[in-house]
């Protein structure tokens, strides 16, 4: 199955947030290399990835009292 670089992009960014989370909170930058070497993505897949996170991260406070 192929699936949409939209879909691969969340894909990527759960498992940013998730190696965000179990990492101790380190700068998002600082784990895209790793991501990148794992999974391989296309430059727009990561860096939308990167994106969602960081608009995520920016609303935790907000989204954490929902």
């Amino acid at each position: 199955m192929i699936l949409r670089p939209e879909t691969r992009a969340r894909a990527r960014a759960l498992q940013l947030l998730y190696a965000w989370e179990t990492a101790g909170h380190p700068p998002i930058a600082s784990l895209l290399a790793g991501i990148q070497r794992l999974t391989r993505p296309d430059r727009a897949v990561i860096d939308r990835a990167a994106d969602l996170v960081t608009l995520l991260l920016s609303r935790r406070e907000e989204l954490d009292g929902l």
